[in-house]
This record gives C-alpha cells, sequence and structure tokens, in this order.
C-alpha cells in the first residue's frame, strides 16, 4: 500500500489529513505545531517525530505549508527531510508559490529521481473538509497518478493542466487574483449599500439571484454581515498570493491595475486587522462607523 505523508497540518493541511484519515489511506504526518499535529493524530493520522521522518517514509509525500521559504525549509537539498526523500517518489506541493519557483525546484528534484507535481488545491478549508475540492495538476504521469489516485476522497474536480511544474501554479496564481479581487469589492459594496441607508441581507439576496452573482460573493457576503472571521482563509495568505500573481504578471508585462488596488486593500488590512484573521474581515474597513 502507497505511504502517504503529510507536512503540514494547518488548517487546509489537516483537513486533507482529515479525510484520508476517514478513507482509510491511514497518512503519516507532522507540523511544527504541536496542536496541529495532536489533532491530526486524535482523529486517527500517524504522527511523527520531524519532517524527516514523514519524508523518508512516504511514497507520496504531500506539501502543505504556507510558502517558498518553508517548501524550501524542507526541500532543500541541505535539508535532512530532502535528503531522505526516496528516489521514484512524488512530492505534491499542494502550496501557493511562485511559478518559476515550480519550475526550478521540479528540476532539482528530479536531479535526485524524485517526482514533482504542482498542484495547487481550490475550494477553500470548508470543501477540503467534506472532499470537495478542486485539484490543479502539473506534472510527469507517474507524478499526476499518484495523486489522481487520492482524487475521489479529496476532490469534485480535477484538472492536468500541464506535463512539468509551473502551469499550475500560474493558473492558481491567476485564480487568487480574481478571488482576492471579489473579496475586496464585495465588502466595498455592501459598505456602499449599508451607508444608504438599505438593508445588506436583501441586497444579498438580490444580488445572488442577479447578474452580480458569483460563488464569492455568496460564501463572503453572508460571512461579512455576520462578523464571521475564521481563519478559513487569511488575510495574510492572500496578500502572499496577490504578490506572487502581481510579481508574474510584472515579469511577463501585463496590466494589472484592478489586481493592483486589490493588493493595497489587503495590505491595508493586514496592517489595520493583523494577518491572521480571515479575508471576511475586510469588510471591517468599510462599516460607515469603521471607514479609514
Amino acid at each position: 500500500m502507497t505511504t502517504i505523508g503529510i507536512i503540514g497540518l494547518g488548517a487546509m493541511g489537516g483537513a486533507i489529513g482529515s479525510i484520508l484519515v476517514k478513507r482509510r489511506y491511514a497518512p503519516i504526518g507532522y507540523d511544527c505545531d504541536a496542536s496541529a499535529l495532536a489533532r491530526f493524530a486524535a482523529e486517527g493520522g500517524r504522527a511523527k517525530p520531524d519532517a524527516t521522518a514523514v519524508a523518508a517514509a512516504a511514497d507520496l509525500l504531500v506539501l502543505v505549508v504556507r510558502d517558498e521559504r518553508q517548501v524550501e525549509a524542507i526541500l532543500d537539498a541541505r535539508k535532512p527531510a530532502a535528503g531522505a526523500l526516496r528516489r521514484g517518489c512524488t512530492v505534491w506541493l499542494v502550496s501557493t508559490v511562485h511559478p518559476d519557483y515550480v519550475s526550478k525546484l521540479g528540476e532539482r528534484l528530479a536531479l535526485a529521481g524524485v517526482h514533482l507535481l504542482d498542484g495547487p488545491v481550490s475550494g477553500g478549508v470548508a470543501r477540503a473538509r467534506v472532499g470537495k475540492l478542486t485539484l490543479i495538476l502539473a506534472g510527469d504521469d507517474i507524478a499526476f497518478q499518484a495523486v489522481a489516485a487520492l482524487a475521489p476522497a479529496l476532490a469534485e474536480r480535477v484538472f492536468r493542466v500541464g506535463n512539468s511544474p509551473g502551469a499550475a501554479s500560474v493558473i492558481k496564481a491567476a485564480n487568487q487574483l480574481l478571488t482576492a479581487s471579489h473579496i475586496a469589492l464585495t465588502a466595498e459594496t455592501i459598505g456602499l449599500v449599508v451607508r444608504s441607508g438599505v438593508d445588506p441581507r436583501m441586497f444579498q439576496e438580490v444580488v445572488n439571484a442577479s447578474a452580480g452573482a458569483s460563488r464569492i460573493f455568496a460564501e463572503r457576503a453572508p460571512r461579512m454581515l455576520d462578523d464571521d472571521f475564521a481563519p478559513l482563509s487569511t488575510i495574510g495568505i492572500f496578500l502572499k498570493d496577490l504578490t506572487i500573481a502581481l510579481d508574474m504578471a510584472r515579469l511577463h508585462g501585463a496590466r494589472t491595475p484592478i489586481a493592483t488596488a486589490a493588493q493595497k486593500v489587503f495590505h491595508h488590512a493586514a496592517q489595520v486587522l493583523g494577518e491572521d484573521l480571515g479575508d471576511p474581515a475586510i469588510y471591517r474597513l468599510y462599516r460607515p462607523e469603521n471607514e479609514q
């Protein structure tokens, strides 16, 4: 049986681990946060003492860490975990990082006989918990098949978007550009409606039946109005992802005035509210009594 290892058992990694436990895949895992590791073990996951132990045992190593710096802390060739990877194994990089970094990482791992699947996901923690993610995958046939076998447990939709690492991260960054822009505009629009004296919940109901509807509006608007700022996806994560997308745009000479404006909103929110609140907290900036 394939041994699945997970490094990074926070919100998304923990949700993926939980689903795999329920579907009897018996994953092993590690997180530097003792509480996250304890939750994983309490749900039936097999906790390991460090990242190296997970890497050494895994046929499929799933990395669900925050950013490029944390990926490097595990996969830098000078690190014990990277040295513990077995030839022929697959690393599934779920993290949203820069496409250029992913391409270079794939080349580096290939020299060690390791397959890299560039595989960010979409749908957020709520959909991860019920196995309804969208998987965006790019990699060779061995890497793709290693993760495709898990797809029925994890996802509603699977898209193979390329045969080598990089393409999936381009698509994820562009998706995050759209998502963050929608979140910022949703908060701004609700603020306008409230300031105009109209019931925002009635507005929400009308929009959901009208041309302005979107999944982001349908999911975020009620959370904004209910002060539900649970960190399913945080202000800091979207600020990171927007930075990746806008750097990608700069490298390719693409104009992004709307996304640049959204980045400014998220940057201001991070300064005023902190990075750890759920992204609906951006609405706090647009309440008439709080507008700054």
